[in-house]
């Protein structure tokens, strides 16, 4: 496709040449007197409350708005509202948020609010007001992989605890071998953490430890992440303990910190009137600038969509390579744990195999020891054994 430049006036140049003097030259012209009429300490309108769609995440994004913005980085504060809106604003005293809380600005009290952290999320550090982004920085572990169930539901400031359910007979890969400390629930982030199929001797089950030890009798029964036995009775009605689940309670953390802001400059009677004219030849200029343009333009459309097109096939490819990725991860991690259960199979075949080698040699031997006994009576009584045959 040919680039095809638009066909513009032979006095484009002079007229967007004009619109630039009127743009820049004649607002700072009518701004002049203003000047002397606005104290240093009013003209710091940065420490307002400015509200925006979204505070700044990438690091780098966040240093820039706070450098532009109150000129330090110990200064910027960019919160949540507690209606859900975020707002701007620069504040030389920080407040401290301890761990397990976020920081959320109230506009009715002017003031930095400490909430408790939302549900399904933790905080194990404090840190300070204009280091915090309303949010809690980890996301708890969800403890819904194969064979896990949720051990400790952790709290504010610490992650969830999971473990394998040894009542459907799943144990701790790591722990399948043997498990001094007898250790029952882990943390997914600190362990390598992943649930394998056991299968305990007969007559045995597995306790919370993933250590085979007998059943238990009859009428009792070991409940899920329970080293006791429990009466069957109790479930049916309804009496089962409590002591393996752990309440979680939420303190009252609604601590209210007063921040002083900054003063904010009142506009005075002159200045409002100095600035209509500006204002309206700001409007002007805006208007002659969109009616040069809009003769200088020329209709791409068919370019931008193609560009567009090309945009959404990439993004397309992208997402077929990042899916494809995904899945064969997944692959991967089904192949390993296929390969580790068949040799968990295999070594407990193995096992069975050895067991019935040894009954099998226990018989021969009790056999052999028998034929032995009634020889060695043949040789000590020959007279019986001949009145016998006799």
């Amino acid at each position: 496709m040919e680039n095809t430049r638009p066909v513009c006036p032979w006095n484009f140049d002079l007229k967007m040449h004009l619109l630039h003097v009127l743009l820049f030259v004649v607002p700072v012209i009518w701004c002049v007197p203003l000047r002397t009429f606005i104290h240093q300490k009013v003209t710091y309108t940065s420490n307002t409350l400015v509200f925006v769609e979204s505070c700044p995440t990438d690091p780098s994004t966040r240093e820039q708005s706070s450098l532009v913005r109150c000129g330090n980085m110990s200064y910027y504060h960019c919160l949540r509202t507690e209606d859900g809106g975020y707002v701007e604003f620069c504040n030389k005293s920080a407040t401290w948020i301890e761990k397990g809380t976020l920081a959320l600005f109230s506009l009715d009290k002017n003031t930095i609010v400490p909430k408790p952290c939302p549900y399904g999320f933790y905080q194990p550090l404090g840190r300070w007001s204009h280091e915090s982004s309303s949010l809690c920085d980890r996301k708890k572990s969800s403890c819904n992989g194969i064979g896990e169930v949720v051990c400790e539901d952790g709290s504010m400031t610490s992650d969830r605890l999971c473990r394998c359910d040894n009542a459907d007979d799943w144990v701790i890969e790591k722990f399948i071998q043997e498990n001094p400390l007898n250790t029952s629930c882990v943390l997914p982030s600190q362990t390598d953490f992943m649930c394998v199929k056991y299968i305990c001797p007969q007559g045995q089950e597995l306790t919370p430890s993933y250590m085979c030890v007998r059943k238990c009798r009859k009428g009792y029964h070991r409940p899920s992440g329970s080293f006791d036995c429990s009466s069957v009775t109790n479930i049916s009605t309804g009496n089962i303990t409590s002591s393996t689940f752990k309440t979680i309670t939420r303190r009252d953390l609604y601590i209210k910190p007063a921040i002083e802001l900054y003063p904010v400059g009142k506009v005075s009677k002159f200045q409002t009137v100095m600035a209509i004219p500006i204002a309206i030849i700001f409007v002007l200029s805006v208007s002659a600038c969109s009616i040069l343009v809009s003769k200088c333009k020329k209709n791409s459309s068919t370019e931008k969509q193609l560009q567009n097109l090309a945009k959404k096939k990439l993004f397309e490819r992208q997402a077929r390579k990042k899916h494809r990725r995904k899945m064969e991860r997944r692959k991967k991690r089904q192949e390993k744990k296929n390969k580790l259960q068949i040799k968990v199979d295999k070594a407990l075949h193995r096992m069975e195999e050895r067991r019935i080698k040894r009954r099998e040699r226990k018989r021969l031997l009790d056999m052999e020891r028998k034929e032995a006994l009634k020889e060695l009576e043949i040789a000590e009584n020959p007279d019986h054994v001949s009145i016998e045959m006799s």
